[in-house]
């Protein structure tokens, strides 16, 4: 017997897991980011994200729990993934498999000239400006999240005065 079953999104650089009982919220949050109607797009960290042609592919947890991504996304994005869990959804977050070439990579020589202490100083604050973010955009979730179950006992028990 098999588990609960996700929706995977696929961005330019990483997957996300939706639980299909919330894919509704998924396109109101891809339709209403920063008026992109037509196109994906969902919030970043410290931006609004915008997806180039997501695919949307359905899986399914086993009976134990796990989840298989296709080959095509493996070979794509690899094997190991850092797994950041929100209130309503998984991203799955590819680590490359020479971190620190990545990081040479992605940087080159803008470190130059930085004291380790700057660039530590730099890491911290950035850290905690991320961190205030995804505690708001969650706590804007759960609001979002209440106020949909307020509005739909809201609903429910007027039908229910108007059929009584």
């Amino acid at each position: 017997m098999g588990g609960e079953t996700f929706h995977v999104v696929e961005y330019v650089d990483q997957l996300e897991l939706v639980p299909v009982d919330r894919i509704a919220h998924l396109q109101h949050r891809l339709d209403s980011a920063d008026g992109h109607s037509d196109r994906s797009a969902r919030l970043g960290r410290n931006s609004i994200f915008v997806a180039q042609q997501p695919t949307f592919v359905s899986i399914e947890t086993d009976s134990h729990g796990r989840l298989y991504l296709t080959a095509e996304l493996r070979e794509k994005y690899g094997e190991t993934f850092h797994i950041v869990e929100y209130a309503d959804r998984l991203e799955l977050v590819p680590i490359d498999e020479n971190p620190l070439r990545a990081v040479r990579e992605e940087v080159g020589d803008a470190l130059d000239g930085t004291s380790r202490e700057e660039l530590r100083e730099e890491a911290l604050d950035r850290a905690k400006q991320e961190a205030a973010e995804d505690q708001a955009r969650r706590d804007a979730t759960e609001d979002q999240t209440r106020r949909e179950a307020t509005e739909d006992h809201e609903h429910a028990t007027e039908a229910a005065e108007s059929d009584g």
